[in-house]
């Protein structure tokens, strides 16, 4: 397929300056002299990312479009299934292989009714199938269910704007058992749950931003995204490698962030 060409690649300086997190941890910390690329996917509305269960590949899903994956150098090398429904994030169960999504809107057309429904990819046929609807998710027109990640025994959803929480749905009990306001926040775009040291990172489009946050909600540490990188809906973290993985609604791009994971902020 034509997708997956390199763009650009560039030296990021992202916001100098550095704070205790314990002190301030909504201060942006810069990601020093990172290597950033990004890559053309020819693909409109890509809302979200993780890494494959053997962290060979991406999945990434576009809310117009559908399920597709990406080599680790931005590629498109397969699409799983077409558009026709708001899907807004991906996840994967990194225990099972499992594929997890979640739907935003309804797909009749009419924005006007959020869906906020759990979905999960069916390995036979390569098709959602619905799980169910999740009740407790915001209301407010198009502001519903966008992230989503994959925490041990649960499947956490977060919810765009009004409000921004994060249910957790027990896979077991199917239902949800808790939640996360994470208040700080403006846009929960995307969350991506990374096992080796526990903690969740998120995307805000609206502030332009990412951040990490351990499980019970605390905001760890802040980073801005780059001022050129517009709209950035979906997040992977690619420890393995040492990436950022992010994606933009607006341009369907890619961006690679080269990050030192064992950063220590004095």
């Amino acid at each position: 397929m034509k997708r997956g060409i390199l763009y650009l690649s560039i030296t990021a300086a992202i916001t100098t300056g550095c704070l205790n997190d314990d002190i301030d941890p909504s201060y942006l910390h810069p990601v020093d002299d990172a290597e950033v690329e990004v890559f053309e996917t020819g693909i409109s509305n890509m809302s979200g990312l993780c890494i494959s269960q053997d962290g060979t590949f991406l999945w990434g899903i576009s809310d117009s479009e559908g399920l597709f994956k990406f080599d680790l150098q931005g590629n498109v090398i397969g699409q799983v299934f077409g558009g026709g429904r708001d899907f807004e994030g991906v996840a994967v169960d990194k225990a099972t292989g499992d594929v997890y999504l979640v739907e935003e809107t309804k797909p009749d057309g009419n924005i006007a009714t959020n869906s906020n429904s759990l979905f999960k990819l069916n390995p036979t046929t390569n098709e959602p199938e619905f799980i169910c609807t999740i009740a407790e998710a915001g209301k407010t027109v198009n502001k519903g269910l966008e992230g989503i990640t994959v925490v041990g025994n649960e499947i956490w959803l977060a919810n765009q704007e009004d409000p921004t929480d994060i249910y957790r749905y027990d896979k077991v009990q199917g239902k949800v058992v808790g939640q996360l306001s994470i208040t700080d926040a403006r846009f929960l775009s995307d969350i991506y749950h990374d096992p080796t040291d526990d903690v969740v990172w998120c995307t805000d489009s609206k502030k332009a931003e990412i951040f990490k946050f351990n499980l019970h909600g605390k905001r760890l540490a802040t980073y801005a995204i780059p001022a050129s990188f517009d709209k950035s809906e979906g997040i992977a973290i690619d420890r393995q490698n040492g990436y950022i993985w992010l994606c933009s609604d607006s341009t369907g791009r890619l961006l690679r962030i080269k990050f030192k994971f064992d950063l220590k902020i004095e």
